[in-house]
């Protein structure tokens, strides 16, 4: 199947079925070597929608970075092994202070960030650390907050988790 639907390919991916969609193609690989930096938020505000975004991170392995970055109030890197078993650590509470310090400390420059937004106001410091990364984020969750960190963002997509009750 061909398309180009970025939105639906991600949707499908979390086990939601797309309303409407040009296509998605399932098998593509990526176009270079590079692979993304995935930060997911695990605060509290996020644990009903962790496993799907689990589960999707590891059906796109082949774009993802061999760590992937939780975080909280601090940045914990996990292997794919790791995420594979569930691995996750959380202090609750959020804070994107921590991602741009880990950002800078690691030379990253291209990332996407998975989170429902309440992530905190960046410092002027931060600020000026998320301005000269190659930013995405995927907004998850039933109340999201683009303020915080939106205007660092390029390109964006709303997802819409199925609910793991």
């Amino acid at each position: 199947m061909e398309g180009s639907d970025r939105r639906a390919f991600v949707q499908h991916r979390l086990g939601a079925k797309p309303l409407l969609y040009q296509g998605v193609d399932v098998q593509q690989r990526p176009k270079s070597n590079e692979r993304v930096h995935v930060y997911v938020d695990v605060s509290g505000s996020m644990s009903d929608v962790v496993k799907p975004l689990y589960g999707a991170m590891l059906d796109c392995k082949d774009w993802v970075a061999n760590t992937v970055h939780l975080f909280s109030t601090k940045v914990e890197d996990i292997t794919p092994a790791e995420l594979m078993a569930g691995k996750l650590s959380s202090t609750g509470g959020t804070d994107i202070e921590c991602v741009a310090r880990h950002m800078a400390d690691h030379s990253i420059t291209r990332a996407i960030i998975l989170t429902d937004g309440f992530v905190g106001a960046p410092s002027k410091t931060s600020a000026s650390l998320l301005a000269k990364v190659r930013l995405a984020a995927a907004w998850v969750g039933g109340s999201v907050n683009k303020r915080d960190i939106g205007r660092f963002v390029g390109r964006q997509v709303d997802l819409m988790l199925p609910r793991t009750t």
